[in-house]
């Protein structure tokens, strides 16, 4: 669960516990981001987070339904929330960059652990911890840490920095894990040596790792890991998954990824599998799909990952209908298949004047300028067919989501096709008649 963007309301936190259950999970990974009641630093604390005691409900809810709670810190890419403060400015990778951490900088080390234990005085009995560690594209890149990585290797970089909390972790009985991506380029040696402390989160979205052109979760990759003995969990996706603004996840995608890795766990007896959700997909950009819209993928992967049968549709709305969420999702799922298909329109009618203008520019004696306003007027009413959705997507989601967030959610998807339309009704008022 991913709570940088559209972060349930608390009394939804702890009531989609029940549901969790329900699909047949047994576990629940909690990337807490700014929504967490931060100590070390009160500036990383959002608009809606939760106090100490919507925390403490959620942490003891777990454990009356007996589900392993693994909260995530970001430890080295992804962490904006950190960074972006301008005080923070030195422990950065690159400068005008929010996302990486320069593991050398002074206070870097400091910084992550003041995080995981303001995380761990909250939920001090957890047995895993995952620490992140993903998408660090600029990792190395400092002067200082690129000089260290050329005499060193970057996986003795990373082990530099991480090594330290790790220890701290596994003297406490908890065992972390680690997105995997950042590995893959590793010597063996390294990749024993972090074997020993920690597990790997092999995550990728997208078809069969068998047959994927991403390099990044590629069955050889897979194989090598399991070669080295390195422990590896299989991460599909719930949601987030399909494309940063989809309003939907796409469920049979979701299902065939899902099988993917139930097809390898055969091979390489995972030590688990993860949903993921994701909300963002980094601080800085516009949120996906919320939560309570996509269920039925929730459902699906929960009975596949948990050993159950492959549902039908029917089997997933009937889950729903017992665990009492039938109707909200159904509501839910509804308005946001409606605004999905509504902005498509809208796009496919964006593209289609961007490609007129351009021609129109191209050759000038097929000028039009009574053809680009009325398809500026198109585009303006399919617009507000988006528009109009708001009101009772607002509804839908009162006691979901807060107001502030879904606000927020509307305008990333409808503001950008108003600057389109404006851009074209200012560019065809000045088309020429030859």
């Amino acid at each position: 669960m991913d709570l940088k963007g559209l972060p349930p309301t608390p009394q939804r936190l702890i009531s989609l516990l029940d549901l969790i259950v329900a699909c047949g999970y047994n576990a629940i990974l909690v990337e807490w981001e700014d929504t967490f009641p931060w100590k070390c630093d009160l500036r990383y604390r959002g608009a809606t987070f939760y106090n100490q005691d919507v925390i403490k409900r959620f942490v003891d809810r777990c454990g009356e339904l007996e589900i392993e709670l693994i909260p995530l810190v970001q430890s080295i890419g992804h962490l904006e929330m950190a960074l972006r403060l301008d005080d923070n400015e030195h422990l950065r990778e690159q400068v005008d960059c929010f996302d990486c951490l320069n593991p050398l900088a002074p206070g870097a080390h400091q910084l992550v652990e003041a995080m995981v234990d303001d995380v761990l005085e909250l939920m001090p009995d957890v047995k895993r911890f995952h620490l992140g560690g993903d998408e660090a594209w600029l990792f190395g890149s400092h002067e200082s840490t690129r000089l260290y990585a050329q005499q060193n290797g970057k996986d003795r970089l990373y082990l530099y920095h991480l090594d330290p909390i790790l220890d701290k972790l596994i003297d406490r009985g908890i065992r972390p894990l680690l997105w995997h991506d950042m590995m893959i380029q590793w010597d063996d040696a390294a990749l024993q040596q972090l074997s020993q402390k920690a597990d790997l989160a092999v995550w990728g979205y997208h078809g069969h790792p068998d047959y994927t052109q991403d390099h990044l979760y590629h069955t050889r990759v897979i194989e090598r890991f399991s070669n080295l003995n390195v422990p590896m969990w299989a991460c599909g996706a719930y949601k987030g998954a399909d494309g940063m603004s989809f309003d939907r996840a796409t469920f049979e995608s979701r299902r065939e990824n899902t099988l993917a890795w139930l097809d390898l766990d055969a091979r390489f007896d995972f030590a688990g599998f993860i949903a993921t959700g994701w909300s963002r997909y980094s601080t800085n950009r516009v949120q996906t799909s919320p939560l309570d819209g996509n269920q039925d993928v929730i459902v699906l992967l929960g009975q596949l990952f948990s050993g159950q049968s492959n549902p039908t549709l029917q089997q997933v709305n009937q889950l729903l209908l017992q665990a009492r969420e039938l109707d909200g999702f159904q509501k839910c799922s509804d308005i946001l298949n409606l605004m999905q298909r509504r902005r498509k329109i809208a796009w496919e009618q964006v593209q289609e004047i961007h490609e007129m203008l351009t021609f129109m520019q191209y050759d000038k004696n097929r000028n039009d300028p009574w053809l680009v306003e009325q398809s500026c007027k198109k585009l303006a009413n399919a617009i507000e067919d988006v528009e109009e959705l708001s009101d009772e997507l607002y509804n839908v989601f009162s006691g979901r989501v807060a107001l502030c967030w879904m606000q927020e959610y509307v305008h990333e998807r409808i503001a950008p096709l108003k600057e389109q339309l404006a851009v074209f009704q200012s560019i065809g008022s000045k088309v020429p008649v030859y």
